[in-house]
């Protein structure tokens, strides 16, 4: 009976284990509308996951600039995206932005999914 209990809280807890370890690498955006609305301006707004340092993400974002450019305001974890070309290629490097500075899920509205998903979804 013990050892019943402690499996049981043992996969509790490494549940709870594994789902904040995927929360810190989400990247949380904007509602569905606003998504959709910057797929025909080309401005996207992305709060990144905390922790990481303005130069860091200038650094991932100096690969991309042929393709956009990122504002990042390290208090509030908000990058702001401007596309330069707004193509479906180019929105796709958005992806490797987002791998590059650790987000491996994006939140929309509360669904989580992957990077290559939000891009399927949302921006192609």
């Amino acid at each position: 009976m013990k050892n019943i209990a402690l499996l049981i809280l043992s996969v509790f807890a490494f549940t709870f284990l594994g789902t904040a370890q995927d929360m810190s690498n989400t990247a949380k955006t904007s509602a569905k509308k606003e998504v959709m609305s910057g797929k025909e301006s080309g401005a996207f707004q992305f709060t990144l996951p905390s922790g990481l340092k303005a130069e860091d993400v200038a650094k991932n974002a100096s690969y991309y600039t042929r393709y956009f450019s990122v504002k990042y305001d390290e208090k509030t974890g908000v990058a702001k995206i401007q596309m330069i070309t707004n193509d479906d290629k180019s929105r796709h490097v958005i992806v490797r932005f987002l791998s590059a500075c650790g987000v491996q899920y994006v939140d929309i509205e509360g669904q989580v999914m992957t990077n290559e998903d939000f891009f399927v979804n949302y921006l192609k």
